[in-house]
C-alpha cells in the first residue's frame, strides 16, 4: 500500500533566498507551510551542476509529498565528517529543520 500523494494547491505562497555552495551562488523556493516542494538552481543554467541541484529538489519534494519526514531525508543525505552536509540540498534540509518550527522556510 502507498501512500497518497499531498496534492498541492496551484497557487501558494514560496519563501525565495540565496546561498553559497561549492563556491557557487544558489536560490532556493520553499514552500514556507510544511517544505511539501522546493526548488533549487545556480546562477549558471545549463550546467552539470544545475542539473543535478534541480533534480535533487524534485526528488526531494516528491519524497515530502508522499509521507516522508524531513528527519529522514536529512539522515539519509551524504554528510562529511563533521556533520555537515555533502550536497546543496543537504544543506537546504539543515536549514528547514533549524526553522521554528521545523519545516517551515526561515
Amino acid at each position: 500500500m502507498t501512500t497518497p500523494r499531498v496534492v498541492l494547491p496551484n497557487r501558494r505562497p514560496a519563501l525565495t533566498y540565496d546561498f553559497e555552495f561549492w563556491g557557487q551562488r544558489m536560490t532556493v523556493t520553499v514552500d514556507p507551510t510544511g517544505a511539501y516542494e522546493v526548488f533549487l538552481s545556480t546562477r549558471r543554467s545549463g550546467t552539470g551542476t544545475d542539473a543535478a541541484v534541480r533534480d535533487a529538489a524534485i526528488l526531494f519534494s516528491l519524497a515530502r509529498q508522499y509521507g516522508c519526514p524531513l528527519e529522514t531525508i536529512a539522515r539519509a543525505l551524504t554528510r562529511n565528517r563533521d556533520g555537515t552536509p555533502s550536497t546543496p540540498i543537504g544543506a537546504v534540509v539543515d536549514n528547514l529543520l533549524a526553522a521554528d518550527p521545523p519545516g517551515v522556510a526561515p
